[in-house]
């Protein structure tokens, strides 16, 4: 909710067209209008693009969101609460994460909503964690470069298509389910926990749940790029546990903001789109307040336990905690370098872990079975083994690998 009036021209790209929205937030409330859909977006003259958009001319800030099939979803133990200070470490050492450049890489961060017990209103501080959303600048350049071309500026802030859904006024459902399309007819699914991120890209699931929703880009979508563009600007207003892949982070709200935001994003979503016109939607916006009453004092404590658990989650302190572990420093290093050169040109890993006796990888590799033979033939490990089986990441052409093996030298057995 804001006191100044604000202009915000929100832009959708779906496959090769762009969906465009003018946001307009002010004391009295928020609007939203919609300005239809630019197609061929990128094979548009300027001029044309222009007089299309000319609606939004004076427009404060400009949003752009990417379809999730540009981006890459890494889980990590880092949170929003230190992602300030952490960020540019993350992007600077990016590559162990994705096989990208640091300055070819638009880095975000989604928080991940810990899981409580059933009947329990605590949250374990160990389970805070996120998710990194990472998109190749490469591929969206093209589209910066039409967007200056016809608004004459580049967007403030770039948002995945799974930060947006985010703003859709899902805070109601006690569990809800963000369909995405990928190139090919795949999908995957975001599985969200009362309007917070319980699992990216994960497999869609045929199960019941309270809510079931498709973002653009199927046949069957239950939500257009335009109700997509209203959702991107308002997601900032309803959760703070994201970080877009470029422009700032929004600022910490006063306790009264987040449940005002949560009710301007639904009365807006309500008018701008069939599909939150639903009455159970409705029926949800006005116990609004009342559930956020409930859950009040359950958010105090989970934030309270995520704040308690900033040392865990950075990701450079929580490679720091490793090494009282081991009797020098000098031996993880060894330890470290060891597994790095035993890796194939081809490969990279998601996460290391390393303990007194053994040590245990996950990547992606051309051939999940090359990593597992460098590491049986390696003098610095033995009885290296498979964890769990390889799965391939076809759009990368890839496999996983998630392998265990002792340090040699040191006698143990590794358990089954």
């Amino acid at each position: 909710m804001r006191l100044a009036p604000s202009s915000t021209l929100s832009l959708v790209i779906v496959g090769a067209d762009l969906h465009a929205a003018l946001v307009r937030e002010s004391v009295m409330g928020t609007t939203a209008r919609r300005l239809g859909v630019l197609r061929e977006f990128l094979r548009m003259p300027h001029d044309e693009a222009r007089a299309r958009l000319s609606a939004a001319r004076g427009a404060a800030r400009v949003v752009l969101t990417c379809p999730s099939a540009m981006c890459a979803v890494r889980p990590v133990g880092a949170t929003t609460a230190v992602w300030r200070s952490a960020r540019e470490e993350i992007v600077r050492n990016i590559h162990s994460f994705v096989p990208l450049a640091a300055g070819d890489a638009l880095v975000g961060l989604i928080d991940r909503a810990p899981r409580l017990e059933s009947g329990d209103a605590t949250a374990d501080p160990s389970d805070a964690g996120g998710y990194l959303v990472v998109a190749d600048r490469r591929r969206l350049q093209p589209w910066f470069d039409a967007v200056r071309g016809a608004i004459g500026r580049d967007p403030d802030r770039v948002l995945s298509a799974s930060m947006a859904a985010l703003g859709l006024g899902l805070q109601k459902r006690p569990r809800a389910e963000v369909v995405d399309t990928l190139p090919g007819g795949g999908r995957v699914a975001h599985r969200l926990v009362y309007g917070e991120v319980e699992e990216l890209a994960a497999t869609p699931e045929s199960g019941p749940t309270d809510q079931r929703v498709t973002l653009p880009g199927a046949e069957n979508s239950t939500v257009s790029g335009e109700d997509l563009a209203i959702a991107a600007v308002l997601a900032p207003e309803v959760v703070r546990g994201f970080a877009p892949l470029s422009g700032a982070m929004s600022g910490p709200r006063s306790g009264w903001a987040l449940p005002g935001a949560v009710a301007t994003a639904a009365a807006v979503l309500l008018v701008a789109s069939p599909f939150v016109a639903d009455a159970r939607y409705a029926r949800a916006t006005e116990a609004l307040d009342a559930q956020s009453a409930a859950r009040r004092d359950v958010i105090r404590d989970v934030i309270t336990d995520r704040d308690e658990a900033r040392r865990y989650s950075d990701l450079l302190n929580e490679a720091q905690s490793l090494l009282p572990r081991f009797e020098t420093k000098g031996q993880t290093v060894r330890v470290l370098s060891a597994a790095r050169e035993a890796l194939p040109a081809d490969a990279f890993f998601y996460r290391v872990d390393l303990d007194e006796t053994s040590i245990t990888v996950r990547g992606e590799a051309r051939r999940s079975g090359d990593v597992l033979r460098a590491f049986e033939d390696s003098p610095a490990f033995e009885q290296a083994r498979e964890v769990d089986p390889p799965r391939p990441v076809s759009e990368r052409s890839l496999e996983t690998f998630h392998i265990r093996a002792l340090r040699s030298g040191i006698s143990a057995e590794i358990s089954p």
